[in-house]
């Protein structure tokens, strides 16, 4: 392999990728206003950059033994 730059580069061999981020940005802010439950920035460390949004599901969740 020569260039890994090229291997890695998906997107730039699929005609009309360039498209796929802006639709799933728009698919994602979609999401976020419809009635969703989303708790965000919560931290989980001492770092600014430490922090996760938790997406609750739409109906109760179920105990972990029940799977």
């Amino acid at each position: 392999m020569r260039d890994w730059d090229d291997a890695f580069n998906n997107m730039g061999h699929v005609k009309g990728s360039d498209a796929l981020p802006g639709f799933w940005a728009a698919r994602a802010a979609a999401y976020r206003k419809g009635s969703v439950r989303i708790d965000s920035d919560l931290s989980y460390g001492d770092s600014e950059r430490e922090v996760f949004d938790l997406i609750w599901p739409d109906t109760p969740p179920a105990p972990l033994g029940s799977l």
